[in-house]
């Protein structure tokens, strides 16, 4: 059976220069002291991984089973959603919370990742660049564009001490005209004086490219959800 994404990603990431597993027996932490992965760039980066496990599918289809029982609409084969809907406005708040549900998980991992990266640096008595990674391996319902919306959301919030977020996502595809790669996402939220890891977390998305065999395409939007993702078959 091939290793998973997250086991990839992480080997790749204590192989490359100045990285620190934080897992590894020479570190100890005090109990109840939460702490992050990774130190990197010679301790200039402090790295959070989270992992997308669960399939958010159930809970589309529990709230769509509902909304068709509560209107009586009985539908044979398969339809757009927007189609169950008289109203655009209320397809748009239906698809608004739908939207929310199937990401809330994504808010708890930003919330659990600001925590830990946060202690570590106290702990280390380091001010870095805070680094959170989510991994999607094969959840397709899950869009990059969707999930990163909601991660600007919680970014957008202070304090925080995630200062950047990559989404690893081989869930899905974007096309750059006929060429179909693995997306790759970087969200950067802060370009402050002292987290000036632009260059780094670029070079990182080009090695990690080049590592897993994936072409490497840079585009900048400051809309992600103008990207138009497509789920692998």
């Amino acid at each position: 059976m091939p290793d998973s994404l997250e086991h990839r990603f992480s080997e790749f990431l204590k192989g490359l220069p100045d990285s620190e597993w934080l897992d590894a027996p020479e570190f100890s932490f005090p109990p109840g002291n939460r702490k992050a992965d990774y130190l990197l760039h010679g301790r200039k980066v402090i790295a959070e991984l989270k992992t997308v496990t669960t399939d958010q599918r159930p809970k589309v289809d529990r709230r769509l089973d509902k909304h068709l029982e509560d209107t009586g609409i009985i539908v044979f084969g398969t339809i757009a959603s927007t189609r169950l809907f008289n109203d655009p406005a209320e397809s748009d708040k239906f698809h608004h919370k739908l939207i929310r549900e199937i990401t809330r998980n994504t808010e708890e991992m930003c919330r659990s990742a600001n925590d830990q990266i946060m202690q570590t640096s106290q702990y280390f008595g380091i001010n870095a660049t805070g680094l959170l990674v989510i991994l999607n391996e094969s959840i397709s319902v899950l869009d990059p564009g969707v999930v990163a919306y909601r991660v600007c959301e919680y970014l957008n919030k202070k304090p925080r001490s995630i200062d950047y977020c990559l989404l690893v996502f081989e869930s899905h595809e974007v096309s750059d005209g006929d060429v179909r790669q693995n997306q790759m996402l970087l969200i950067a939220a802060c370009r402050t004086a002292e987290h000036l890891a632009d260059g780094y977390i670029d070079h990182l998305m080009q090695r990690w490219a080049e590592h897993s065999g994936s072409q490497y395409i840079g585009r900048q939007t400051q809309d992600p959800g103008a990207i138009t993702y497509l789920p692998r078959g």
